[in-house]
């Protein structure tokens, strides 16, 4: 549970201050009551254009042209990697994707099938730009085998409608209040089963998909395979977790690096763990899955979740990237 201290004088004084500072600047006449331009130097079209040539240079195998800073920071699957290597050998065009974009903070993101070698492989990738340039590139790839069942790339046609919205801005959460819904669904999954939990602010109709599997609202259990907990996928997200059917999962390392307030989607990337009392599913392989979650959110519900997942990310291996330190969670190391 979260500590509070309380403040101090020379924080209230400070606080005070501010306050003084603030009425001052916002009395009549004062600075002309001074303007802001708050219009991104990078706005979505600018974004997703960067996501186009970035992809187009991935499936050519060829990053000559991309515009990178010159320290970009670059990581797969956690680990570090520098422009033309690892995946970007590899993986080919895009036959799916699911994108979103916050010019706020220059950031665009994408979860996606792609073509590799004779098969698909499903593809989180994140860009951030700034001043034109591209400054960093997460990228977590899941391949067959690697996450038991939840592998169905011919499953992953069109986007949910869910994510595909353009909401006019009176029908918008907040960024703030989308990054809640989003944590509140870490929240329920992580407290699941036991006293502390709290159920996620989440529609009885909204389907997750994971690597292109339904795993809720009457996904077959001969499909999710004999790993996944019993029920599952027949009942709604809200059913699994009010019953406590993921109660040994835990979540740590979560954070909220893309936020489109004009679509209300969240991307979230977290790790997932399990109680030590619990036996491991099969398909982790001795190690621990790392999601990329994207949540559609409307009205503060979260109405459609989509996931990209590799589940054999090894237990001790750091994801390369800072926690957020608003979303540390009990399962997080100190």
């Amino acid at each position: 549970m979260t500590s509070f201290r309380k403040p101090d004088a020379a924080r209230l004084c400070a606080g005070a201050a501010l306050v003084t500072a603030l009425a001052g600047a916002l009395a009549p006449g004062a600075a002309q009551a001074q303007r802001y331009d708050h219009t991104p130097a990078c706005d979505r079209d600018c974004l997703v254009g960067h996501l186009d040539a970035y992809l187009a240079a991935q499936a050519a195998h060829d990053a000559s042209a991309l515009p990178f800073a010159d320290d970009v920071k670059m990581t797969e699957n956690g680990l570090a990697t520098a422009p033309g290597e690892d995946s970007f050998e590899t993986l080919g065009e895009t036959t799916f994707r699911l994108d979103i974009a916050d010019p706020e903070m220059g950031q665009v993101a994408s979860n996606m099938v792609v073509r590799e070698g004779e098969g698909y492989a499903f593809q989180m990738l994140r860009l951030k730009v700034e001043d034109g340039q591209i400054a960093e590139v997460e990228t977590i790839i899941g391949r067959e085998g690697e996450s038991g069942p939840m592998f169905v790339p011919d499953f992953a046609t069109e986007p949910q409608r869910e994510f595909q919205l353009t909401l006019i801005p009176s029908d918008q959460n907040s960024r703030l209040e989308l990054l809640a819904a989003a944590d509140a669904y870490w929240y329920a999954l992580e407290t699941n089963g036991e006293p502390e939990y709290r159920p996620a602010p989440l529609l009885p109709g909204a389907i997750r998909i994971e690597n292109g599997l339904p795993t809720t609202n009457g996904s077959q259990p001969e499909t999710m395979g004999s790993n996944t907990p019993s029920g599952a996928g027949g009942s709604s997200a809200a059913q699994q977790f009010d019953t406590g059917m993921f109660v040994s999962r835990t979540i740590y390392d979560r954070r909220f690096p893309v936020v489109d307030v004009e679509r209300g989607v969240v991307l979230s990337i977290a790790r997932m763990g399990i109680e030590p009392d619990y036996d491991l599913p099969a398909h982790w392989q001795g190690g621990r899955p790392v999601l990329a979650e994207m949540f559609a959110i409307q009205k503060g519900k979260i109405t459609a979740i989509n996931v990209v997942m590799k589940s054999t990310i090894p237990v001790d291996q750091d994801m390369g990237w800072p926690r957020d330190p608003l979303a540390l969670s009990k399962s997080d190391p100190n």
